[in-house]
């Protein structure tokens, strides 16, 4: 049997009966009296308002839409549905499944559709469903007959979602928060590791096992208040797997702590799980062993309350934001209220009027921009990240997820439009002028105007290279004749370094200087012009070789290069080592003579020589500002750590991988090779800040566009995990 076009049917002639299958009951909403209609073959459910309802509670097979129109009239009196009105929901009532004409035959329910219909029209709904499902940024993957096994499981976990359980469940949570706040920067300096790429198959594992905990434990709360869960499978986000169970049941609950109660167990659970990692890690040895809880830490901790706690995404956030407000279909509302902004501004028409009251009509609109506007940053986001990770594939990934994320959007407003063009063309022309306009200034937002932000780089405060010690020559520490702290003069002895194979190399040279001058002497007594010749050559070579070594003996006693104080770590423990020439001994330092050594992207050189010789702003961890004059920018990027507090490993910001040379010694390079700047920080700021001590320093201001700073950020930490899998 071929489906009715209700739009070639009459309705007031005919009457309309309820589904036999639907359920009906009363709840309170934002304080008043609505009833929710539930088709529990289809796990769907409606809500309509009192006066709505006693217009359908007439629908009965015998009464004809006018007939109940008028007893509707006669018990609510001027709040009774209008004939247009009453129309409206006959039609409502049809597509969606829950009523049908008095003279057709009984519903067949078809999952996954909105109206009955033949067979014909089920095909097009599984088409529709197939093509939805193929969306590369969500894939829709349901367990065949999960419902049952879940349910079973959840019956038989019951235990866990007692009081005595969550008592002791929420005191361990208490624990591990006091424990974090005690552990936290010991916690975070060893996470380093956690993101890397050959990290990402046990981060994989991990977060596939905690949502299927997640989602058991939403399954298990749902047994708990009576309610069934219907399915249960994997949603696929950019091709990342996450569990899923369907516990639209629980709507059927008319106490909204339970409905809550139900949407945070799988955050609950997953905190509990991160609580109890952390507690072992702080008290377990081996070292793969706290590697695996770190990652329980942050998959089951911090992943948690980034994407399920947030409201702006139809997770469990949302799910317990709308009972908390008391707005079921929050994100219906909200996505109206937008609607009629927009068709307020840009098309003209009057915005239909809203059921809600007070601060619930401004929060839906609030909520449903701060939505759209995440929607958007989502969809922009995942695009730019699946260009960079997957190339030439992920543009065409993009390019599929955008047209199914906004094809049926684009669908509704072309027939919006054309309907909208025959009635009131004027409207239209206004429409799609103010919405090109529109377009126009997002993409001039996001891909031309620049976007200024402050170029803030790390640095470090270091002494001036004039006023450090190295050691002249290769030896031993033999005397150390002063103190850290101590006031010295300009040429004071500081250190004594011996090397009895340099002094004995002198001796020797200067033993042939006597003998090549003897030689040279007996040559010209007898004549011999030739030998006095070569001898006089080899004393020429032997004078420089004396003088240079006599310079390297003079070396040995290491004096001050300048007056002031003696700067260094572990002075006592120098004595008796063995230092190369070169070696940095010790800083002569005077509070006046500092510098600022910074650590400039490549992305942004280019600003940053433009303002050489200006004043910039330094500022400290403390948030302590200081100032200085940007006085050189290297020519060249390096890979070489300026100075080691400004590795990630030490605590500081920027990614580091280790590097042996030759000689087997290892040490630490950058990921990236940066630009070094250096700063001459005024005299307050030299008195100011001590040596060694990590600033940031503020060089103008970038003037690159939100598109392609996005674009870099992601290529930039996309390379930088490919670098961290390959020091792996």
């Amino acid at each position: 049997m071929a489906k009715r076009d209700l739009n070639t049917i009459d309705l007031v002639q005919q009457k309309l009966r309820l589904a036999e299958d639907v359920m009906v009951w009363p709840v309170r909403e934002c304080g008043e009296l609505v009833y929710r209609f539930e088709i529990p073959s289809l796990h769907q459910f409606f809500r309509v308002g009192y006066s709505e309802y006693v217009l359908i509670s007439m629908l009965d097979g015998k009464t004809t839409l006018p007939e109940a129109c008028g007893l509707a009239a006669s018990k609510l009196g001027p709040d009774a549905p209008t004939a247009a009105q009453a129309a409206s929901i006959a039609r409502w009532l049809i597509d969606n499944q829950l009523a049908s004409i008095g003279s057709d035959p009984a519903l067949v329910r078809i999952p996954n559709r909105q109206s009955a219909g033949h067979d014909a029209s089920h095909h097009g709904g599984m088409e529709k469903t197939l093509l939805k499902n193929m969306n590369p940024f969500w894939i829709k993957v349901p367990f065949p007959k999960s419902g049952a096994w879940v349910s079973r499981i959840a019956s038989q976990l019951k235990p866990l979602g007692s009081g005595y359980g969550v008592i002791c469940s929420l005191l361990i949570c208490c624990l591990a928060a006091w424990q974090f706040a005690l552990h936290s920067d010991q916690f975070l300096s060893t996470s380093v590791e956690v993101f890397h790429r050959s990290n990402w198959a046990y981060l994989l594992l991990t977060w596939v096992f905690l949502k299927f905990v997640h989602e058991l434990a939403h399954a298990v709360v749902c047994a708990q208040t009576g309610s069934e869960v219907s399915e249960a499978g994997m949603v696929f986000v950019l091709l990342a797997p996450l569990a899923y169970v369907d516990v639209t049941s629980c709507w059927r609950l008319t106490d909204r702590w339970k409905r809550i109660a139900v949407a945070s167990a799988g955050m609950y659970i997953e905190l509990v799980i991160a609580s109890i990692a952390f507690l072992l890690w702080l008290n377990v040895e081996n070292v793969q062993a706290k590697f695996l809880l770190d990652n329980v830490v942050w998959m089951a901790g911090f992943s948690t309350l980034l994407f399920n706690l947030n409201v702006l995404m139809r997770f469990d956030g949302y799910y317990m934001l709308a009972d908390l407000v008391e707005i079921p279909n929050l994100y219906g509302e909200s996505t109206q209220a937008v609607q009629n902004l927009f068709r307020k501004l840009i098309v003209g028409q009057a915005s239909e009027p809203s059921r809600l009251h007070g601060w619930r009509r401004k929060f839906v609109l609030f909520y449903g921009l701060a939505a759209f506007a995440w929607r958007i940053f989502v969809c922009i986001s995942l695009t730019i990240a699946a260009s960079v990770m997957f190339s030439g594939a992920g543009v065409l990934l993009s390019l599929v997820g955008i047209y199914f994320w906004f094809a049926s959007p684009l669908k509704r407003l072309n027939k919006f439009l054309i309907a909208l063009w025959r009635s009131e063309p004027e409207r239209v022309v206004r429409s799609v002028v103010l919405a090109i306009a529109g377009l126009a200034i997002v993409y001039m937002g996001l891909f031309v105007v620049p976007f200024p932000t402050a170029i803030r780089v790390p640095g470090v405060v270091e002494y001036t290279p004039s006023t450090i010690v190295r050691s002249g020559v290769t030896g031993f520490i033999q005397e150390i004749y002063v103190t850290e702290g101590e006031e010295v003069e300009l040429g004071q002895l500081l250190v004594e370094i011996e090397n009895d194979e340099l002094v004995n190399r002198l001796e020797q040279l200067q033993f042939k200087k006597q003998q090549c001058e003897i030689e040279i002497s007996l040559a010209v007594d007898e004549h011999d012009a030739a030998l006095a010749y070569v001898n006089r050559q080899t004393l020429s070579s032997l004078y420089e070789q004396i003088a240079n070594l006599e310079r390297q003996v003079q070396s040995m006693k290491v004096t001050a290069p300048r007056a002031g104080s003696v700067v260094v770590r572990d002075l006592d423990g120098l004595l008796g080592t063995f230092v190369e020439e070169g070696t940095h001994l010790m800083n002569v330092a005077d509070e006046n003579s500092k510098e600022i050594i910074a650590m400039v992207g490549q992305q942004e050189i280019d600003e940053v020589r433009a303002l050489v010789s200006s004043e910039v702003n330094v500022c400290t961890a403390d948030w302590m500002s200081s100032s200085g004059v940007l006085d050189a920018v290297e020519p060249q990027a390096t890979d070489r750590l300026a100075w080691q507090a400004l590795a990630a490993t030490e605590g500081g910001p920027l990614p580091v991988r280790e590097y042996r040379d030759d000689r087997d010694s290892p040490s630490l390079r950058l990921l990236e090779p940066l630009f070094q700047v250096r700063i001459q920080p005024t005299v307050q700021t030299s008195n100011q800040l001590p040596a060694g001590i990590r600033v940031t320093a503020a060089l103008g201001y970038r003037t690159d566009t939100v598109a392609s700073r996005a674009n870099t950020w992601i290529a930039k930490w996309w390379q930088d995990a490919n670098a961290q899998s390959r020091m792996e």
